[in-house]
């Protein structure tokens, strides 16, 4: 699930990997305080809500996380 060029942000009470060479989704998303695996988000891809690459400087301050499980 998770590839070998990660890298790893705490976001309110989440541990997230976004994971450059994933196949299948680019972000995870875990538990901050157990983690427990919650879900995978960001699509590959070209199409409206996907995402095609995730530089080294990713933010995920405007993202409601809560809201995307």
């Amino acid at each position: 699930m998770i590839g070998s060029t990660v890298r790893l942000y705490l976001v309110d009470d989440y541990l997230v990997i976004a994971d450059h060479k994933s196949a299948d989704k680019l972000i995870h998303l875990f538990d901050g305080n157990d983690f427990n695996y919650v879900t995978s988000i960001a699509n590959i891809g070209q199409g409206s809500g996907e995402i095609t690459v995730i530089d080294s400087e990713i933010q995920f301050a405007y993202l409601d996380l809560d809201a995307l499980i």
